[in-house]
């Protein structure tokens, strides 16, 4: 559920209980990027109620990739899924601590696909949408 939306500038955020989104430690379940477009990215609760760190992903039209980058404080399966839920295409696995994931995407079609994030009994999805 959204309950806010905040702008600080040219990041506009969407999600939790934030006063200024992007000063101050927030909860949000979106933030999109004016620079970088197709960016999206999570972080998690400051309370400590959601321990899954804080994930970025973006589309590079020019190479045909997906790009993940985040902190992982547990190993954890990456999963693109389209609209239909259905899995395009083999998992990742991901080592806990920092990682920089590519995902070659060059041969699924224009849409909205989802990067599901499981790890140790926590599971994050952020949207992709791949447009060329």
């Amino acid at each position: 559920m959204v309950r806010a939306i905040g702008s600080t500038g040219p990041e506009v955020y969407a999600g939790g209980e934030f006063t200024l989104a992007g000063q101050h430690p927030s909860y949000n379940i979106g933030r999109w990027f004016k620079g970088l477009p197709g960016m999206i990215s999570s972080a998690d609760d400051p309370n400590g109620t959601t321990p899954s760190g804080s994930q970025t992903i973006w589309l590079d039209r020019a190479s045909g990739q997906l790009y993940l980058r985040g902190s992982f404080p547990h190993p954890a399966t990456l999963q693109l899924m389209n609209v239909r839920g259905q899995q395009t295409g083999e998992p990742l696995l991901v080592e806990a601590g920092q990682s920089h994931q590519l995902w070659a995407i060059a041969d699924l079609p224009n849409g909205l696909y989802f990067c599901r994030i499981q790890m140790e009994g926590v599971t994050k999805v952020l949207p992709v949408m791949i447009a060329r």
